[in-house]
């Protein structure tokens, strides 16, 4: 191709691309042709009202369940078993009989001891009338009377023994199961099996010592564990420990719930939330706040347009966020659709909702 034919070409190339140029610029004026109206058209969002919600700052921990009265059931002395007078896991009342031990030679003890005595009190009867008639000296009185009080002293000894012969609870609760059987010998101090009272159970957990000066006998608790997903177990916090642990920096603190369906067992995890205040504060829900690196971010909606505009936030609770600066009560914010928005951009609302405050 020669150079004058070279040059031909590339001029046509030129005046075919200004054409172009030119034919775009007829059909598609500026500022009134289909580019400018997809800049302008509006983006769809949904909105929500910046609303009061009632917050509680709170601290969370992890604590275990503990019957609030629980010992082991042992007997006082060693003895073949006669009778359990207990079912597993059942509710006993105070002074009511879980044990019985054979007590054939407690029972013939007694009743030796019982006729000793009645002799010494004959004697010292008899003794007493010869003094009254200056037949016998006083030390003999005396002497009879010393019988006297060491024979009742052998009965209540004997009576002692066979009164641990038998095992009563020592307060109201429930019982574990039988850890020996009927016809089976114990050791005094074998247990036998337990008894818990339920009706409050007290929840151990630590805190950290940043919070020590917050935490302190009254405050309201709520319980939850996995056992139960569906319930919330209240109650209030008892006792603050004194001490601080020099390894964990922490502090020990104990809670009672009531228990008056007995469905929290001794030895339970169980999550802690102890309620420190409550306050009415202005909430938005969380998918509404854009994370930046400066902080927090919102799109507020007026007049048809979504302006941003930074936010210092707060406490959180079940899906809202409260917001200690940058909003006012009754404000529309951008809910849904934040992430497509910038600062001026025309907006059309698609739905609103109204959080429950």
């Amino acid at each position: 191709m020669t150079k004058t034919r070279q040059i031909v070409v590339v001029m046509v190339l030129l005046a075919a691309v200004a054409g172009v140029f030119y034919g775009e610029g007829l059909l598609f004026p500026q500022g009134d042709g289909k580019a400018a109206s997809r800049a302008e058209r509006p983006i769809p969002v949904e909105t929500v009202a910046v609303t009061t919600t009632r917050l509680a700052d709170r601290v969370e921990a992890v604590g275990t369940t503990r019957a609030h009265l629980a010992v082991d059931i042992v007997p006082v002395a060693d003895g073949r078993v006669t009778e359990l007078a207990f079912a597993p896991g059942a509710r006993v009342e105070a002074n009511q009989v879980l044990v019985r031990l054979d007590d054939g030679a407690e029972q013939a003890d007694l009743e030796e001891a019982e006729a000793a005595l009645l002799q010494a009190n004959q004697a010292l009867t008899r003794g007493r009338a010869l003094r009254s008639g200056k037949n016998i000296a006083q030390s003999t009185v005396d002497e009879l009377a010393n019988a006297q009080a060491g024979a009742l002293a052998r009965v209540d000894r004997a009576r002692k023994a066979l009164s641990d012969r038998v095992i009563i609870a020592p307060f109201s609760g429930v019982v574990g199961f039988h850890e020996v059987e009927v016809g089976a010998r114990v050791e005094s101090g074998q247990m036998i099996t337990t008894l818990d009272d339920l009706a409050v159970v007290e929840v151990d957990f630590s805190v950290p010592e940043i919070h020590y000066g917050d935490l302190h006998p009254g405050l309201a608790v709520r319980a939850t564990t996995q056992a139960y997903p569906d319930r919330v177990f209240e109650g209030v916090v008892d006792r603050v420990d004194t001490r601080v642990g020099d390894v964990s920096r922490a502090f020990r603190v104990r809670a009672s719930l009531p228990n008056p369906e007995g469905l929290l067992p001794s030895g339970l995890f169980v999550n802690v939330d102890v309620i420190l205040t409550e306050r009415d504060v202005p909430t938005i829900p969380e998918e509404a706040i854009l994370a930046e690196a400066a902080g927090s971010v919102v799109f507020v909606v007026k007049d048809g347009r979504a302006s941003r505009r930074p936010i210092v936030t707060g406490a959180r609770a079940d899906g809202r966020v409260e917001v200690r600066e940058g909003l006012e009560e009754g404000e529309d914010i951008v809910r849904l659709g934040i992430h497509r928005m910038r600062d001026g951009v025309l907006v059309s609302r698609v739905g609103e909702t109204t959080p429950k405050g």
